[in-house]
């Protein structure tokens, strides 16, 4: 075999056993994969809370306690409720929903509406947590430090009451509204 033969050889070799080691990385390497979520439903909202995944969505509240694999349909209220936002705050779970609020302290089991103070007519469309505070948009921008049982507007120079999104840090609480305006308010 002459000596370019082999070189070439060595070459292929090498190629071979780098292709074989990027296929053993890529599959052990993180990747996304599809999980079977609530069957039917549109997920608007996902939290996790203790061993629990909870999903909100276009038909109710579910919770996977198999990381995802598998779905069961929480009772919220009576009805069907569409979720669009989740929230936790110590042992407290809320739901954001088109009914007001509703809060479980027995990790979804059972859920009681919080709605003292809210404006029951408009979905609440996201949550902020800081600290025992917790924040929500809705039509307008509302806070509880009393466990959810009454809520608080804060909307002094709010001028578009349409908020969508929240977010805090440890000095500002940040809104933005269906219309793409951003906000903040000093804590």
């Amino acid at each position: 075999m002459s000596v370019r033969s082999k070189k070439r050889l060595l070459f292929f070799a090498l190629c071979a056993s780098l292709v074989s080691a990027a296929a053993s990385v890529s599959q052990s390497a993180e990747e996304w994969r599809r999980l079977p979520g609530p069957e039917g439903a549109s997920v608007n909202a996902l939290i996790s809370h203790g061993d629990s995944l909870f999903a909100g969505t276009s038909k109710g509240l579910f919770r996977s306690s198999d990381q995802g694999q598998s779905w069961t349909k929480l009772s919220v209220t009576e009805g069907g409720v569409l979720i669009y936002a989740l929230a936790v705050s110590g042992s407290r779970l809320f739901a954001g929903t088109d009914g007001g609020v509703f809060i479980s302290r027995d990790n979804g089991q059972s859920w009681a509406l919080s709605n003292t103070g809210l404006d029951k007519s408009y979905p609440v469309s996201a949550f902020a947590v800081k600290g025992d505070r917790i924040y929500l948009a809705q039509r307008g921008v509302y806070f509880t430090s009393g466990g959810g049982r009454s809520w608080t507007p804060i909307n002094d120079g709010l001028t578009d009451l349409d908020a969508r999104g929240l977010a805090v840090n440890d000095t500002h609480l940040f809104v933005t509204t269906y219309r793409g305006l951003l906000f903040a308010r000093r804590l």
